[in-house]
């Protein structure tokens, strides 16, 4: 069973998840990525949320991060 705390970081990370969504993922997105799946879009959102080294604040610098992860293994801004 989940304590409040882990619950609060999971609802952080949806909330992180469909913020980032709104700009890489799908044909509404503002700058759409090429053939990304959502899995790999919420692994990478994932990682990003995860990372020890860094402070982890959900904001348009994280989601850059999510976007670098992205490009970094092939996926391109769509046309």
């Amino acid at each position: 069973m989940l304590n409040i705390q882990q619950t609060i970081i999971m609802e952080n990370i949806k909330e992180f998840i469909e913020y980032c969504k709104s700009f890489y993922f799908g044909s509404k997105a503002v700058y759409p990525l090429q053939n990304v799946s959502h899995l790999d879009f919420v692994y990478a959102c994932n990682l990003v949320a995860r990372r020890t080294d860094i402070e982890f604040a959900a904001d348009s610098i994280d989601r850059e991060r999510v976007r670098d992860i992205l490009e970094s293994v092939g996926f391109k801004e769509a046309n």
